[in-house]
């Protein structure tokens, strides 16, 4: 599973992940997309707290044993 990350770690979309990266990646790709839309809402903030911050957004994958 692929989870999207913000600049505080947490996750960013759905919570349960994507099953792909091209669909983590299609979600903050989207022009429009309400994720990127949050990532760059989240980043303004932290940027107000720390200027030096730079974009930076996380696709992990994370294996899950059954």
């Amino acid at each position: 599973m692929y989870f999207i990350l913000d600049c505080n770690d947490q996750i960013v979309g759905n919570a349960k992940g994507y099953r792909t990266f091209r669909g983590a990646s299609a979600q903050v790709n989207n022009r429009g997309s309400k994720i990127k839309n949050l990532l760059w809402d989240r980043h303004a903030e932290k940027t107000r707290e720390t200027p030096t911050i730079l974009v930076c957004t996380i696709v992990k994958r994370e294996f899950l044993h059954d």
